[in-house]
């Protein structure tokens, strides 16, 4: 089986955390290039595009190489909206690192394939909703709102916040600096979408003011 995972550099080295068993049955090959002009070396049995929320040119280049299995970054839209065969998987800064890895797929998709990928690839799939914002993304991005509205209201400061939130809750990043990490252009987009259906994720004006800068 020959996997090729595409990411910026930062992307891959927190993805490179979780050992991979060895087995003779898979090999990995890594590029940092986003849509690669390129000859593949060997056919795509599996493509996992860790560039995030893709235009309609990757998508379309990622759908000609016919690979069996596509899995993309993709975590504010759906796969309905990506109007192909695609699993998403929360690609996000601080969720790559662990063991576990998030995946939506489309109704009705066999996710058998993408299951033993993953543990080939030492992963578990964690198989959830096909929604915006999928779980932990919809959660933490609602947790970095709030945070901005605490700012925005003087209530307390950016260092503050991260600091409590490191030594209160044992986060790996405050919610400030993850949200920063991740971009906060992507936080402000997630949060806008899932506020059509619900005004609890209203974005904070600080926050949409950042984001937009």
């Amino acid at each position: 089986m020959n996997v090729y995972i595409f990411g910026p550099e930062s992307t891959l080295q927190e993805w490179k955390l979780v050992e991979v068993p060895g087995s003779s049955a898979i090999t990995i090959i890594y590029s940092t290039e986003k849509k690669p002009e390129i000859t593949w070396p060997a056919p795509p049995d599996a493509i996992i595009y860790l560039f995030p929320e893709q235009d309609e040119t990757e998508l379309a280049w990622l759908k000609q190489s016919a690979a069996p299995i596509c899995i993309v970054n993709n975590v504010i839209r759906t796969t309905m909206d990506l109007r192909a065969k695609m699993i998403r998987i929360n690609g996000w800064t601080g969720f790559l690192s662990g063991t576990i890895t998030e995946l939506a797929a489309p109704l009705g998709t066999e996710t058998k394939a993408v299951d033993e990928l993953m543990t080939f690839l030492g992963r578990k799939a964690e198989w959830v909703p096909d929604q915006p914002g999928m779980i932990s993304p919809r959660v933490l991005a609602s947790i970095i709102n709030e945070a901005f509205y605490t700012i925005e209201d003087q209530v307390s400061s950016e260092a503050e916040i991260d600091i409590a939130m490191k030594m209160g809750t044992n986060y790996p990043l405050g919610p400030v600096e993850w949200g920063k990490k991740i971009g906060l252009a992507l936080i402000y987009q997630l949060l806008d979408q899932l506020s059509i259906t619900s005004k609890r994720y209203t974005p904070s004006s600080l926050l949409k003011k950042e984001a937009l800068a």
